[in-house]
């Protein structure tokens, strides 16, 4: 059952829908809390990280459109380390910047290898953790994907250490015939390829099965963590309910494209057992489980590094969460006019 009531509080809320430039934000792609309770946010659009005080003012900016030293062509996730300094990947151009706690530059290097790889987090050895997602078919049409986790270090990927199955993904020919060309439309709350750091653990699932693989980065043990839970069917009125959200946020002139898109999607019977996953500082994971469409909170579910069940904790179910660290739950939501807030 979902819960009736959140199990938090808002402790601060970061952003505006009109006002200064930093507190408007604009495909937010990361968020850390430090130890001292600063909060940096990776603003995707402008290529820059911006750090606020615990109370929510804005101090500085970091970062900015480019290719040298502390720029951005793909601004993606932020992971903090030890000692509060913070780690910004660039997707496009492969290449991992580091900053100090107070924003100064300290390094930044490429990762030629892992380019299109999203970081996860840093292992107790030093080395970086990434997630990549391989085509398994070529599209059109409906694949599943491969999750491959890479270890890395400064020097380029040092190996992987597994290859699962991970999310699906559906495309149709679109363009003119002319000019064809392949677009995504994807599945109705299908599978995706989730995974997650904690410690010297990596987990990854796909939300297939309540179960996760448990990967020890000192031993190379590997241990399969599951629980059983009655599945969630997928009714048509769900689905339907999926299309017409997609086919709401285009214009009105499109909204029939996205939905012919969909016809031939493939149907899922019942949803994913989780949709997303994070870790937080002591070593737990947490799982999000199906969220009701009514439902203002969203359940998720914690378990011990070893697998066991500890307990559900109910989250804003818009809240789309990016760390767990220090008592907080540090994430992004969006209001009715779809404006980014931290």
């Amino acid at each position: 059952a979902q819960p009736a009531r959140l199990d938090v509080e808002r402790a601060l809320l970061i952003g505006a829908a009109d006002g200064d430039e930093p507190y408007l934000f604009n495909r937010i792609s990361g968020v850390v809390r430090l130890t001292s309770g600063v909060v940096v946010v990776a603003n995707q659009t402008s290529s820059e990280l911006r750090w606020f005080t615990p109370s929510g003012t804005w101090v500085r900016s970091r970062g900015r459109q480019g290719d040298g030293p502390g720029e951005f062509r793909g601004l993606r996730r932020i992971v903090r380390l030890p000692g509060d300094s913070l780690l910004a990947e660039d997707g496009i151009a492969a290449r991992m910047t580091l900053y100090d706690s107070s924003g100064t530059l300290i390094r930044s290097w490429s990762v030629p290898d892992a380019a299109g790889a999203v970081p996860l987090g840093r292992l107790p050895d030093g080395s970086f953790v990434a997630l990549a997602e391989r085509t398994i078919a070529p599209p059109p049409g409906y694949t599943r994907l491969q999750a491959a986790l890479l270890r890395y270090r400064e020097g380029g990927i040092r190996d992987t250490l597994t290859v699962q199955p991970g999310g699906e993904w559906y495309t149709v020919v679109c363009g003119t015939q002319s000019s064809p060309a392949v677009c995504g439309v994807g599945v109705p709350y299908g599978l995706r390829s989730l995974a997650a750091v904690a410690g010297p653990f990596v987990f990854v699932g796909n939300g297939e099965r309540y179960e996760l693989l448990r990967i020890d980065t000192r031993s190379g043990r590997v241990d399969t963590l599951r629980r059983t839970v009655a599945e969630t069917p997928l009714s048509a009125e769900r689905r339907a309910f999926f299309i017409d959200s997609i086919a709401s946020s285009v214009p009105e002139s499109r909204r029939a494209v996205v939905r012919q898109r969909f016809a031939d999607a493939p149907v899922r019977q019942s949803m994913p057992y989780f949709e997303a996953i994070a870790t937080d500082d002591r070593g737990n994971v947490w799982l999000a489980r199906p969220q009701e469409r009514s439902g203002t909170a969203r359940a998720w579910d914690v378990l011990s590094s070893e697998g066991r069940f500890l307990r559900t904790v109910a989250l804003p179910a818009a809240l789309a969460v990016h760390a767990i660290a220090d008592g907080f739950v540090i994430g992004v939501s969006r209001d009715e006019d779809g404006v980014e807030f931290v």
